[in-house]
């Protein structure tokens, strides 16, 4: 669908192209991610028109992933995709998020992730899990990525369709 690059962005925006009515499946894929502050975590927020994002009006996911110790805490507007990530330019995180956006609401929507990077403390990490879309009443529009503190500076994020069910 889309790729970019960042550039001391506040946040990685995906609002066009998603569109559960063609494909139900999508893929973001991050590279070498490095935030301007350390020890901040990479996010992600959806959208259901692909203006307003969060879960005030769109619904929301819910954490419930693990990470090696123990589980993430849960964020009632957006979802961990790392831990404690480091601004050294040779620690970026990467990692791959698949995304079902069915167009049929009733059910729940699920997102799953895996990402790996050195975390700020020195320590190797993976992380894994899935999100759910809670209390969302239209189909999945809009993906958002941001930093819990400061910018992104620099890494690339990529968004692919993959299928229609």
């Amino acid at each position: 669908i889309s790729s970019v690059a960042a550039s001391d962005n506040s946040s990685i925006d995906f609002t066009s192209g998603i569109d559960a009515s063609t494909n139900d499946v999508f893929l973001l894929e991050f590279t070498a991610v490095i935030p301007a502050t350390t020890a901040t975590n990479l996010l992600i927020e959806v959208s259901s028109n692909g203006t307003t994002f969060f879960g005030a009006c769109d619904g929301h996911l819910s954490n419930l992933a693990t990470n090696s110790t123990s589980y993430a805490a849960v964020n009632p507007t957006t979802a961990t995709l790392f831990n404690g990530m480091s601004n050294n330019a040779a620690k970026g995180v990467s990692g791959d998020v698949t995304i079902h956006a069915d167009a049929e609401t009733t059910y729940k929507q699920f997102v799953y992730l895996r990402s790996a990077a050195e975390d700020s403390g020195g320590d190797k990490r993976g992380f894994s899990g899935f999100q759910r879309l809670n209390g969302i009443s239209a189909t999945l529009t809009g993906l958002r990525i941001i930093s819990s503190s400061g910018n992104i500076t620099s890494g690339t994020f990529s968004l692919y369709k993959l299928a229609k069910a």
